[in-house]
């Protein structure tokens, strides 16, 4: 039995996992640790048996698992973000209900790990993915070659791509005395990236190379979405990945910043394909109005795109909703449809001038 204050919090959200939300637990709680620590689990008004497991959980672990049991969804960023300010511990470990750990001694590893190396703020471990539909085989994340064949990265190495899952981390929490909504938007996405920044902004990032947790890429997930049709991400966060950046180039430094800028451009050109090839005028003239930066770098990295070219010289984006259309349909082969439609406006012309030789034939006579 765990005595003492926790000096570590498992960081938990949930939404409709009822599924998982055991595995994940049980795997937190088989952790061999020769500190105490405290498991606090964010539900977002799930309407399965999610609560029901947490409430049984915490009767069992009252000391040990601490449920936050909503009545009203608050949206995912939010969720996180509440979870977050309630971790007051010197280490902070996350991971999603769905997901699970598999290595009993994950968090003294990691905990030692951060003792020992004072110069780190994180520490992670590779993750193995697994595809719930089976349609793709197992596999590990990162790659050595993802994470730059290193062993210690720093706030550079993450600018240019994540390597980390978020279930494998230990933070040395930097906010258990400030307020981390201070520092972390609720508007963006993904937000456990931000939080990886923003804590290798004060130290390097450890590596343990040992496979220690699992990754579930399930069809409730960003991940099996991004996989089945990534315009759906686009179209659902597109703007708070734009925020996301907006928010980058607020709090890091210059250098810091540009190097976010190739992938700035692939976002931005990515959220506004989805948005044209799915017709969201509304959505497009939002980007135009209140992301004119990155609407005019997406285009500008779009030029080889018929669709795209539209909006070099057309300053409206209503004005080339017509276009669009025509262009999306012989883009995706409806050509069918334009004869169709020129066919009808064919026979109208034919008919038109028929009456009128009628109506001018009675006139003549």
């Amino acid at each position: 039995m765990q005595t003492g204050d926790p000096i570590l919090t498992i960081c938990v959200v949930t939404y409709n996992h009822e599924k998982y939300i055991e595995q994940a637990l049980d795997s937190f709680l088989m952790q061999k640790t020769d500190f105490p620590f405290q498991i606090i689990v964010g539900d977002d008004a799930s309407t399965d048996e999610t609560p029901e497991i947490l409430r049984r959980y915490a009767e069992k672990y009252p000391h040990i698992v601490k449920p936050i049991l909503r009545e009203k969804n608050i949206q995912p960023i939010n969720n996180s973000l509440d979870v977050y300010s309630k971790a007051k511990t010197e280490f902070v470990a996350i991971c999603d209900g769905d997901d699970y750990w598999t290595d009993e001694n994950k968090l003294q590893m990691q905990v030692d790990f951060l003792r020992i190396n004072s110069d780190c703020s994180v520490c992670y471990h590779p993750t193995q993915i697994v595809f719930e539909n089976k349609k793709q085989p197992d596999s590990i994340y990162p790659t050595a070659e993802y994470r730059f064949h290193k062993r210690i990265l720093t706030l550079e190495d993450l600018a240019k791509r994540n390597p980390m899952h978020t279930n494998s981390l230990v933070y040395r929490w930097r906010f258990s005395e400030g307020n981390i909504r201070d520092f972390m938007p609720n508007n963006i996405c993904p937000g456990d990236y931000f939080l990886a920044l923003l804590h290798a902004e004060v130290g390097d990032i450890g590596l343990i190379d040992r496979v220690m947790s699992v990754y579930r890429v399930n069809s409730g997930g960003m991940s099996f979405e991004l996989h089945k049709d990534p315009d759906l991400v686009w179209l659902k966060y597109g703007f708070e990945e734009l925020n996301f950046y907006q928010a980058i180039h607020k709090h890091f430094s210059p250098h810091v910043a540009s190097l976010f800028e190739k992938s700035l451009e692939k976002k931005a050109k990515a959220v506004l394909n989805a948005f044209v090839n799915n017709a969201a005028f509304d959505n497009l003239k939002k980007y135009h109005a209140e992301y004119p930066e990155y609407f005019k770098l997406a285009i500008e990295g779009n030029k080889a795109d018929c669709n795209l070219v539209l909006y070099q010289d057309i300053r409206e984006v209503e004005a080339v909703r017509i276009l669009n259309f025509l262009i999306n349909l012989w883009r995706t082969k409806k050509r069918i449809i334009i004869f169709l439609i020129a066919g009808a406006f064919i026979s109208f012309v034919m008919l038109y001038i028929f009456i009128m030789l009628i109506m001018f034939k009675l006139y003549m006579q």
